[in-house]
């Protein structure tokens, strides 16, 4: 894990000279409060041991229940390892060569020695900064064991950790595990029960969000949330918030850089990207005019939006909402599989007040787009493949409209019997067979729904599609399959032909021929009646 230092081992004069009327409290074991917020873990590794000492008040010599002084110092253990861990980070620090400072005399030099030397370095300085953050790497990379552990409980303002009297340098961990930071008390000398405020470093919130909707039965979009369905060629919103720290104040510059990354089946739409900010329900403020942007519309990769200064924009405070909006379409290359089309961000940061160059990155925030397909099997009376048909498939509006989502033409050179609809989003759709194999009944248009189920809010990035499924009418039905995001049915065609129905050319002719016969009919009653007539 990239690990960054926010803060420096503090100036603890080490006085390691013992003088006459000196007392000693042999190595007990004495307990370090750290007050500090909810989450954070704080790990105290042991430099140096010794015993606890006060000087002589009078000819009497005591000591109080917190003295403020180490006398016998030692390396914490018998292998060396700290010791070659000091050495290792005093070298790598630079400070061999700083003829500011006091050197060690040898490699043979003894812990009080390497005390003494530590005890030089000034609070926030430069030397100082340098061999935490070696030292650190050392302790870390060795996985010494010299070291105690505390977090402090939800709700909690504290935390305790029990351990043997010396030389500390206390480090903190972010509860979002981003980095690992010195403690500005630093090097802290353990001597009795003792309570430091931790100054950890406040880190600003990040999230990123996507927004959904219906198009057949809604007008208003979804508000922000980590999963949606949209259809190909949609212009999806995005968003990602910056929430700054409570300690924003204290700094005299602060970069700020959004980091996004597409998936290929999302193309970033260049114009729509704005920045903002937002101090609680004020309106929000524009301020993309000072931010950089990226460069060119792309399917796919990575870009940035960042400041490197936000402190030269006035009315941003402790807490501001920094945020970022943009749209990306939804195109060609988009999986309809339950995977999605991921889009993933995260937020660099300034981290230290008292250094401009040091910087954090949050976790990556994931946001995922679905998309699906319906593919339509044309089949005879006897569920055979059959070619020479065509299907037009549109999709109902929020306004009753219908929309035409794609249509297939017959291709006599290359004849199909499947046809698939891919980057479909919820909602109602109609299926139309435009042209009928020859000697086929025609099927009436049909109207089914897709309906998805997918995880709309996530804490840990895993946005899950759970079910896809569609409903038709004129029995139309759908096998889903939730892995490929996808529906499939058979349309099916019956051969021979269907009575005209009534008022057509049929009915006609048997209304002229039955005419006809009663016409033929009265005319021969007639002539027979005469013939009898005649008769008598």
């Amino acid at each position: 894990m990239k690990r960054k230092l926010l803060a420096v081992i503090c100036s603890v004069v080490m006085a390691m000279t013992m003088c006459v009327g000196v007392a000693f409290a042999e190595g007990e074991s004495k307990t370090l409060t750290v007050n500090g917020s909810e989450g954070y873990t704080f790990s105290a590794y042991q430099i140096f041991k010794g015993d606890a000492s006060s000087k002589a008040t009078g000819t009497e010599t005591t000591a109080p229940g917190n003295p403020n002084v180490l006398a016998n110092i030692e390396w914490p253990d018998e292998s060396g390892t700290m010791q070659t861990a000091v050495e290792a980070a005093w070298e790598a620090a630079g400070l061999n060569g700083d003829s500011s400072l006091a050197q060690p005399p040898s490699s043979n030099a003894t812990a009080g020695d390497w005390a003494t030397a530590i005890g030089q370095l000034q609070t926030n300085s430069e030397q100082a900064k340098a061999f935490a953050a070696q030292l650190v790497k050392h302790i870390e990379d060795n996985n010494l064991s010299t070291s105690y552990t505390a977090t402090i409980a939800d709700n909690g303002t504290s935390a305790q950790m029990t351990m043997p009297q010396g030389y500390y340098l206390v480090v903190t961990k972010a509860p979002n595990d981003l980095e690992t930071t010195p403690q500005a008390e630093g090097m802290l000398a353990l001597v009795g029960d003792t309570s430091i405020v931790a100054k950890v470093t406040d880190e600003p919130t990040f999230e990123k969000k996507v927004k959904d909707i219906n198009d057949s039965t809604d007008t208003d979009r979804s508000g922000w949330q980590d999963g949606a369905d949209w259809d190909i060629g949609d212009k999806v919103p995005f968003k990602l918030s910056a929430t700054l720290p409570s300690n924003y104040d204290r700094y005299s510059t602060y970069s700020l850089n959004f980091k996004d990354t597409l998936s290929s089946g999302l193309t970033l739409q260049f114009d729509t990207v704005k920045v903002f900010y937002q101090n609680g329900t004020d309106a929000p403020v524009e301020i993309t005019g000072q931010f950089n942007k990226p460069l060119a519309n792309q399917a796919g990769g990575s870009f940035e939006v960042g400041i490197e200064n936000l402190k030269s924009i006035s009315g941003i405070t402790n807490g501001t909402v920094v945020y970022v909006e943009y749209s990306a379409e939804l195109n060609t290359n988009a999986t309809t599989a339950s995977t999605g089309n991921k889009n993933e961000a995260s937020l660099e940061f300034s981290n230290n007040p008292d250094d401009a160059t040091s910087v954090g990155e949050t976790p990556t925030d994931t946001v995922v787009v679905f998309t699906f397909k319906t593919t339509v099997n044309k089949v005879d009376q006897n569920n055979d493949a059959l070619t020479g048909a065509a299907f037009k498939l549109e999709k109902q509006l929020e306004d009753a409209s219908w929309q035409i989502v794609k249509e297939f033409h017959v291709d006599a050179s290359n004849p199909a019997s499947s046809f698939e609809f891919k980057g479909l989003d919820d909602g109602t759709y109609r299926l139309t067979e435009t042209v009928t194999p020859e000697g086929y009944n025609t099927i009436e248009p049909v109207t089914f729904e897709i309906e998805s189920t997918h995880t709309e809010t996530s804490k840990n990035g895993e946005i899950i599609l759970t079910d896809v499924k569609g409903t038709g009418t004129n029995g139309l039905t759908f096998t889903p399959d939730v892995a490929n995001g996808s529906l499939t049915t058979q349309v099916q065609n019956n051969s021979g032909s269907v009575l005209p129905s009534t008022g057509g050319i049929g009915t006609t002719i048997f209304y002229v021929v039955g005419a006809c016969l009663v016409v033929i009919a009265g005319v021969a009653l007639v002539a027979k009646r005469r013939a009898a007539a005649r008769r008598k």
